[in-house]
């Protein structure tokens, strides 16, 4: 009896056990479905690519961060969209053709049969904006960018508002009341006067011009420049990257070469290439396409992968006098051996160069070298990461300086700088032959 008493209990036990395990299971399937369907659900978007006196901007973001529909509606706070609608009120005398909120837009002017019911629409669009700003939920650190949208927008808003009621009426009192603490009688009196001692109505239309002008540029004054720190601390605390897309492609792509990852580097370039072909790569001395700095890097990385290496030397003046050597007798593929795969030419005491493959810059070189006058050559040391070998021209139409630069000990030839200008056209041809 005990016995059979006994075997109960550890059923009892065991089934206990059994259910309480399957409890858990379901439990760990239940949250884990919560955490990777979660992860499955987030994805990487971009926004965009929004048209900007800079060229295309985008921003890029991790959905499991922030949702998209609520960086649609922050996106538009960027600085790199300003000035905005939810920065500026439309001016009453905004009229968009194609539009059907808006009546024929004749002359946009006072004199125009539709104006004051196209200038309602613009008020509307601004206040319609200004509650767009007052409603939205926003996190902590865009606190001061949407107080600067909206500082700025009612500000503008009462301005246009103020626009409207005077040209109904014509009372210049409507110009003399205070906004944001800007006082008009104060600061634009003179103005204000003539105003009211015009004689036509075209007249007083054209002054009130200066009146906005003179009550703007005060309260610009006082409420300052966007709160870009602000915007950055947004950004990072969200992991928001800025475009253009591009932009961080090629940075990426660049990063991976770097590395070594070549495979993946090429990948990328080859994209750029392929979706970006009229995207523009400006820095403070250059302009030139994405995909032409592209196709640079695959050249670049097709050549590493002919070599094993850059040539180098421990010594620059050992590697200055086999760059002369190859010049004299005239080897056209040992001088491109000579030179790194990430070669680069140019003009002389400028900061305006081209990648140009060592096999193409090779023999244009060596062609040149014909006027170099070989007994007034010289090396010399730039600092210790660069070193010129240097030859004054033939006929003193130029000079010529191969450039020389110490990578971790080692010494690379890595660029030609001339200041010959027929040396730098041939230069620049096979360039040009690639952008057509």
């Amino acid at each position: 009896m005990a016995s059979s008493e006994f075997s109960g209990a550890a059923h009892l036990e065991m089934s206990s056990n059994v259910r309480r395990i399957h409890y858990l299971v379901v439990l760990a399937v239940f949250f884990s479905a919560l955490v990777f369907g979660d992860n499955a659900a987030a994805k990487q978007v971009t926004l965009g690519p929004y048209d900007t006196a800079d060229g295309k901007y985008d921003v890029t973001f991790d959905t499991s961060r922030i949702p998209e529909e609520q960086m649609k509606q922050f996106v538009l706070l960027s600085p790199a969209l300003s000035p905005s609608d939810y920065m500026f009120a439309p001016s009453l005398e905004l009229c968009i053709t194609r539009d059907p909120r808006y009546r024929d837009c004749g002359s946009r002017k006072l004199d125009s049969p539709n104006f004051f019911s196209n200038a309602e629409v613009n008020l509307d669009r601004g206040r319609e904006a200004l509650q767009f700003l007052s409603t939205l939920s926003f996190p902590k650190e865009l606190q001061k960018v949407v107080r600067y949208h909206k500082d700025s927008l009612s500000f503008s808003l009462w301005i246009q508002e103020t626009r409207y009621q005077f040209f109904k009426t014509l009372d210049s009192n409507l110009l003399k009341r205070q906004s944001h603490g800007i006082d008009p009688t104060r600061l634009c009196n003179s103005i204000l006067k003539k105003i009211e001692h015009a004689s036509t109505q075209s007249e007083k239309y054209l002054l009130v011009h200066d009146w906005w002008n003179c009550v703007n540029a005060a309260f610009r004054k006082e409420l300052g420049s966007y709160p870009v720190p602000s915007w950055q601390s947004f950004l990072k605390a969200y992991g928001i990257e800025e475009g253009p897309a591009v932009k961080r492609l090629f940075s990426k792509a660049t990063d991976l070469e770097e590395k070594g990852r070549y495979a993946e580097a090429k990948t990328l370039y080859e994209r750029i290439i392929r979706e970006y072909p009229e995207d523009i790569k400006e820095d403070e001395i250059s302009s030139e396409e994405y995909g032409t700095w592209a196709l640079d890097r695959l050249k670049v990385m097709a050549c590493r992968a002919r070599r094993p290496a850059d040539f180098s030397a421990t010594d620059p003046q050992v590697l200055a006098d086999r760059i002369r050597e190859a010049l004299r007798k005239k080897e056209s593929c040992v001088l491109a051996n000579l030179a790194s795969c990430d070669f680069i030419v140019g003009a002389k005491n400028s900061d305006n160069f081209w990648s140009l493959p060592p096999e193409e810059a090779g023999p244009i070189i060596l062609a040149a070298s014909q006027r170099f006058d070989h007994r007034s050559s010289s090396s010399r040391k730039l600092s210790d990461q660069y070193w010129h070998l240097e030859f004054s021209d033939l006929e003193h139409k130029g000079s010529y300086a191969f450039g020389l630069k110490n990578i971790r000990n080692a010494w690379i030839w890595d660029s030609f700088m001339t200041s010959s200008h027929s040396l730098l056209d041939a230069l620049h041809e096979p360039k040009k032959k690639k952008q057509k």
